[in-house]
């Protein structure tokens, strides 16, 4: 972007050149006509030439190569200045003069102005011509060497007024740019608040559906228990459970009770053989007491009811004989029911109750299923919990904190510190020419370049007790609790050299990645905490305005600095 501004900015200039060279020659004829000299010739011969030299390289686009841009400036700006030397009369003098100046301005243009280092070096190499042209002329023509110090008082006058100018020139751009960054955060933050609205809304929405889906499972479960009262208030109290609690452990235990009691049994078993720690769970409870919990839990490390953990069919006894099942010692079961746990065609658990009759799982049978659909409801809604408590809080391209999540936990260290005076260290970094990668490569790179290195960001504070989170589009920040300066430098500045020398790969072309950032901690460099991320984002916001691809450490300097710019 900044490069195409800068071509259209000096095909402007080429089209003023247009005009200029129309003034210079009908000025150059109207002098030769009166005066015949020959003095008007030369300079129709070399401005004619640089003139549209200028101008065929601007419509044929050669000046998308920067390179032959500045070649071209730094010739205009040697033969003006030769010109400027060499003139007879004062009028072409003049004239060259004026040449000079708008090509040393336009040759500073061509660079990267608005940056100190590329108009230092623009200024320095465009004084190149000037300085060596005044040496020759010094040493090799001797007839006019009596106005040699007055030309070169004229040159430096005029480098370091255009100097002067331009460097005016790019602190006011440097200052709108300023201006239009923080107008663009605070879009930014606008536009995240109203994200974070619509991800709300969406959430609150598919929880409404799910609950939608949950009363329909459960009007179709009452329907098919409406003739059994007894029945009917099992299951409401299961799904007050339900309702009331997300945690499945605690769960299982109120069903097994609630089923163990309202049906009169002898025992309600529930196992889960399939969760997140790959342990299995269970909860065991008879009318004799509450051992049987333990006693049951050997039983399944022995392997006794794996047969019935792989079966997905519903298995019923209704004539139990003594001993027959691996059931708690005082279990006296004339009866013996087990529903398998079904989710997406898999098994993930069983649920068992026994009774002392004999032939008493027949017609009800159906009502223990509902009480294992219900069950499953549970699990489900204690899995969408989790899922949604994560979404909630994580950015779902890199699996990091959200900014809002992120600003919470900051708010809690901050707090912490504050109340303990101990150290807290923020750094705030930004991917380098972030906007040129998804133009070169594509959006889809641009994501595997975030998520590569908020993976690596995440690596550093999860092994250093500290927390990582997505800032903004390409911005992370990394808050360090109880960690002062020096040790927090350390480790980042080992992830900004991780970042800088990971490789990454795009139709065969290696590609690396550099980062901005910025380092502030409280107390030592930042004494107001409040003020902790705005310090990390002027420190950050001055390495992107000096080179890029360092890390800055706050300092009042800094800020003056940044604010000043």
């Amino acid at each position: 972007m900044v490069l195409n501004k800068k071509i259209v900015t000096q095909k402007k200039y080429s089209q003023l050149h247009r005009y200029l060279v129309a003034f210079f020659l009908v000025y150059l004829m109207e002098r030769y006509a009166q005066s015949n000299s020959k003095g008007y010739i030369l300079p129709f011969a070399v401005i004619l030439p640089v003139f549209l030299a200028d101008f065929i390289l601007a419509v044929k686009d050669y000046f998308n190569n920067r390179k032959i841009l500045y070649v071209l400036r730094f010739i205009q700006i040697t033969i003006a200045t030769g010109y400027a030397i060499i003139a007879e009369f004062p009028y072409n003098m003049a004239i060259a003069i004026l040449c000079l100046v708008l090509f040393f301005a336009e040759y500073i243009m061509a660079f990267d102005y608005e940056d100190v280092y590329y108009r230092t070096i623009a200024i320095a190499t465009g004084a190149i011509p000037p300085a060596v042209m005044l040496i020759i002329d010094a040493i090799v023509a001797q007839k006019i060497k009596d106005r040699l110090f007055p030309l070169a008082c004229v040159f430096l006058i005029l480098i370091i007024f255009i100097s002067f100018v331009v460097t005016l020139y790019a602190k006011a751009v440097n200052e709108y740019n300023f201006q239009v960054f923080a107008k663009s955060r605070l879009i930014e933050d606008v536009n995240q608040t109203n994200e974070d609205l619509r991800i709300n809304q969406e959430k609150v929405k598919k929880s409404n559906e799910l609950l939608g889906m949950q009363k329909v499972k459960l009007e179709q479960a009452y329907k098919e228990i409406n003739s059994i009262n007894n029945e009917m208030m099992i299951q409401n109290e299961i799904v007050k459970y339900i309702s009331s609690s997300l945690d499945i452990e605690n769960l299982m235990t109120l069903i097994t009770e609630s089923v163990l009691e309202g049906m009169g049994l002898d025992t309600c078993i529930l196992v889960l053989n399939q969760t997140e720690d790959q342990n299995v769970k269970y909860k065991a409870r008879t009318k004799y007491g509450m051992n049987e919990d333990k006693e049951f839990g050997e039983l399944i490390k022995k392997g006794h009811f794996n047969r019935y953990l792989a079966d997905s069919k519903v298995f019923v006894d209704n004539d139990v004989e003594a001993q027959k099942y691996a059931l708690p010692t005082k279990s006296d079961a004339g009866s013996l029911l087990m529903v398998p746990l079904i989710k997406n065609e898999n098994q993930i658990g069983l649920m068992i109750v026994t009774h002392a009759k004999k032939d008493y799982f027949t017609s009800n049978v159906g009502f223990f299923e509902g009480i294992v659909a219900q069950f499953l409801v549970a699990i489900d809604n204690a899995n969408l919990y989790a899922k949604m408590e994560r979404m909630a809080t994580h950015d779902g391209l890199t699996g990091i904190y959200n900014r809002g999540h992120l600003t919470k936990r900051f708010n809690e260290f901050l707090n912490a510190s504050i109340l303990n005076k101990t150290s807290l260290t923020v750094a705030l970094f930004d991917i380098d020419k972030f906007k040129k990668v998804n133009d070169s490569y594509g959006h889809l790179f641009g994501d595997v370049v975030i998520k590569t290195i908020a993976s690596l960001a995440k690596e550093v504070a999860d092994d250093n007790n500290a927390i990582v989170g997505r800032y903004g589009g390409e911005e992370f920040v990394i808050v360090f609790p109880n960690r002062g300066l020096d040790d927090s430098l350390k480790l980042v500045e080992d992830l900004h050299k991780r970042i800088r020398d990971t490789e990454l790969i795009h139709n065969g072309e290696s590609i690396h990645i550099n980062t901005s950032i910025g380092i502030t901690s409280y107390p030592e460099t930042c004494k107001n905490p409040s003020e902790l991320l705005n310090r990390a984002d002027w420190a950050m916001y001055y390495s992107k305005q000096n080179g890029r691809g360092r890390v800055t450490i706050d300092s009042d300097f800094i800020r003056e600095s940044v604010l000043l710019k």
